[in-house]
């Protein structure tokens, strides 16, 4: 499996889900919800600012915040997960060694290659988070397994 491959599936499976969730009650994305997160938006923040903050490391920013960002629908959020990829297929084609402080200021090193499956795998377990959410507000969830996204994709 190549990284390149874990790339498209985290981004397909970010824009599977958000686009079952635009088909929903209109509401249903910013509607507050009692668990790890406040609401379907609040979940989708989160990767994307984590995905973010992560592609300015590897750019080489010293001590990156985290970027602010408010999604009002699922398809604004579509939006910024597309800048996002274009960014990812730059950087996913070189393997070095990145390094980079964390939020508590201690420094560390990974390669690019170990820094990308941990943003997949951070966004999976995140997009778990929303399927539970759905299922909380009354709503099914769908399918973003990584089988699913062979089978659809390759």
């Amino acid at each position: 499996m190549s990284i390149d491959t874990e790339i498209a599936y985290h981004h397909w499976a970010n824009v599977r889900l958000l686009e079952h969730i635009s088909r929903l009650k209109k509401d249903i994305f910013m509607k507050e919800v009692k668990s790890i997160f406040p609401s379907l938006a609040a979940a989708f923040e989160h990767i994307y600012k984590v995905d973010a903050l992560w592609l300015k490391r590897i750019l080489g920013e010293k001590q990156p915040d985290f970027e602010e960002v408010t999604f009002e629908t699922p398809i604004d959020a579509i939006k910024h997960f597309e800048s996002n990829l274009v960014l990812f297929k730059q950087l996913s084609s070189k393997k070095e060694i990145i390094v980079y402080k964390n939020t508590k200021g201690e420094i560390f090193r990974n390669d690019s290659q170990e820094i990308f499956r941990h943003l997949v795998n951070h966004g999976t377990y995140h997009r778990g988070n929303v399927s539970a959410m759905l299922h909380q507000l009354g709503e099914k969830s769908v399918s973003n397994d990584y089988i699913i996204f062979l089978r659809e994709e390759i």
